[in-house]
């Protein structure tokens, strides 16, 4: 079959992508922009403005079934769940209509039922109710948590499980039962082959039921690290938190995800589907059999760090600014630019101006706007300082505050937060 995957640069879809192929399948990768996936056929888009019948019709042209697992667990200007949940998802399903695809698969999310709350799982439902009024072949998957290589969600567990000291929303009572990567493909694939009937709402659950307190016990026993200790949050304190790590990042730990968490990752018991199938991978079983790498250790170690060591660059560049415009002796600062031969105008340019240019770098990394061209920025600033202070002010080089020697692990923490950001594209569930 002719197999068009939405979203097959993120985790879900660049799993699928491959089974599929392996399975003997025709398979196009509809990805953000022009990211390269595997050696399938690659279509660019835009997900944010692919949001009209029209901008679909062309690309479906022969295709025999689409899967749609775009989406996003953390809201931003240029990703929101409304466009990328919602809008461009139903467009996509009413132009399958009129191409004539035979088959929609969606990847929806547990929780977006009569129950949704967040508008994680309110957007989710919005194209999952336009997608059964269609007349098309439809299966929608609701999976909880799932977890495998690349797993934002776990990704994050682990995080917090590395922690010296984990918090815990109230008791750390929320349930989650997660399904494993393999398990969801080869439901996709029963799909596909007719072994599960069309036109089904199937919520995917995994076989074990976990608090997250016992999560982390697990994971942090993965790790190899030594016993878990834990601190209770009260819930509000746990929201605020949430709160403001999603306002300076793109972390998978936000307010929408702790609301998901708190309404649990497995099945209310008020639910009203008829469709549930749990897999047969027990997460307990999946660590037991694996091995934490050296790079999965490393990656839970610094999860928290490197956004700390973010937010404490964009804070000192910040203070800078400040500092050379408003707290230090502007005489001071006239006497030191006159040594570099700059006097009134220029002066007063290289002053205000270098110090206006610290505080937007600053607020600018702060607020996550940009930031791999203003980590680049910064680089050429510091190699700039760096270079007209060593020709003009050699001295120093011998003060013993530091000012120029200073630079150079500041450089390197910068070169390090600017190779290890996460790139905006691969939109898929985690």
């Amino acid at each position: 079959m002719k197999i068009l995957i939405t979203g097959a640069g993120g985790f879900i879809g660049s799993h699928l992508l491959r089974a599929l192929q392996r399975a003997g399948h025709e398979v196009i990768a509809a990805v953000h922009q022009s990211r390269r996936t595997t050696d399938a056929a690659v279509i660019p888009c835009n997900f944010m403005q692919d949001t009209t019948v029209e901008r679909w019709r062309n690309r479906l042209t022969g295709v025999d079934v689409v899967i749609n697992t775009v989406g996003i667990i953390h809201a931003r200007q240029k990703q929101t769940f409304q466009r990328l949940h919602a809008d461009t998802p139903i467009a996509l399903f009413q132009a399958c209509t009129e191409c004539g695809v035979k088959k929609v698969i969606q990847i929806s999310a547990l929780g977006a039922d009569e129950t949704a709350f967040s508008t994680y799982h309110l957007t989710k439902r919005r194209a999952d109710d336009v997608l059964r009024t269609l007349d098309i072949d439809w299966t929608i998957l609701r999976p909880s948590v799932v977890y495998g290589n690349g797993a934002k969600s776990m990704a994050l567990f682990r995080a917090m499980a590395a922690l010296p000291l984990i918090p815990l929303p109230g008791k750390g009572e929320q349930t989650l039962q997660p399904v494993s990567i393999d398990d969801l493909i080869q439901v996709v694939l029963n799909v596909l082959n007719a072994k599960i009937p069309a036109r089904q709402t199937i919520d995917l659950i995994g076989p074990e039921s976990l608090t997250l307190q016992q999560l982390y016990r697990q994971l942090r026993q993965w790790l190899g690290l030594g016993k878990a200790r834990f601190i209770n949050l009260p819930w509000r304190v746990t929201l605020i938190m949430a709160w403001l790590t999603g306002l300076f990042s793109r972390s998978v730990f936000n307010l929408q995800s702790m609301q998901m968490l708190q309404r649990g990752y497995t099945l209310p018991p008020a639910s009203t589907t008829h469709h549930i199938i749990q897999t047969q991978t027990r997460l307990t079983d999946a660590l037991s059999a694996s091995v934490c790498n050296p790079a999965e250790y490393q990656v839970a170690r610094l999860r928290f760090v490197l956004p700390l060591l973010r937010i404490s660059i964009a804070l000192l560049w910040i203070w800078t600014g400040l500092v050379s415009i408003f707290f230090f002796p502007v005489s001071e600062s006239y006497a030191l630019l006159a040594q570099f031969n700059l006097h009134g105008m220029q002066a007063d340019l290289a002053l205000y101006g270098g110090a206006l240019l610290d505080f937007i770098c600053g607020l600018a990394l702060l607020l996550n706007y940009r930031s791999k061209q203003v980590y680049a920025l910064m680089l050429l600033i510091m190699t700039a300082y760096t270079v007209l202070i060593t020709l003009a002010l050699p001295a120093f080089w011998l003060h013993p505050f530091g000012p120029i020697s200073k630079n150079f692990p500041l450089f390197i923490a910068t070169l390090l937060l600017m190779v290890t950001e996460e790139p905006r594209y691969g939109l898929s569930p985690a």
